[in-house]
Formats: C-alpha cells, structure tokens, sequence
C-alpha cells in the first residue's frame, strides 16, 4: 500500500478543494522529514483536487 501526504500550498486552495471546515497545520517543507519518521509516507500530493462528493460538511470526508 502507499501513502500519500496531501499538502496545500496556500489557504484559499485547501478551503476551495477540500471545505471551508477543513483542519489544517503550517508546515515549512524543511519539516517534512521530521513529519515522515512520526507518520511514514511514500509521496506529497500537492494541491490536489478532490471530487465533490467526497466534502462534506465543509470537510474533506
């Protein structure tokens, strides 16, 4: 299986494609390493864009 880190390059772009309700942390790219040895993935996803059915609530479900 891979795992994926869906990354946001700007706040409008996370609201837009995944909900206004979204949760969301700063992260400077330098830190993705640290990110990676807690919570392992294989691949950064940046600003993806996700079917509609898949928000709800003003989430990404």
């Amino acid at each position: 299986m891979v795992a994926a880190l869906v990354a946001s390059t700007a706040l409008d772009r996370l609201a837009e494609r995944c909900g206004a309700g979204q949760p969301w942390i700063l992260v400077q790219t330098e830190e993705l390493g640290t990110i990676k040895e807690q919570q392992p993935f294989d691949a950064v996803s940046f600003d993806p864009h996700f079917s509609e059915h898949l928000v709800h609530n003003g989430r990404l479900a």
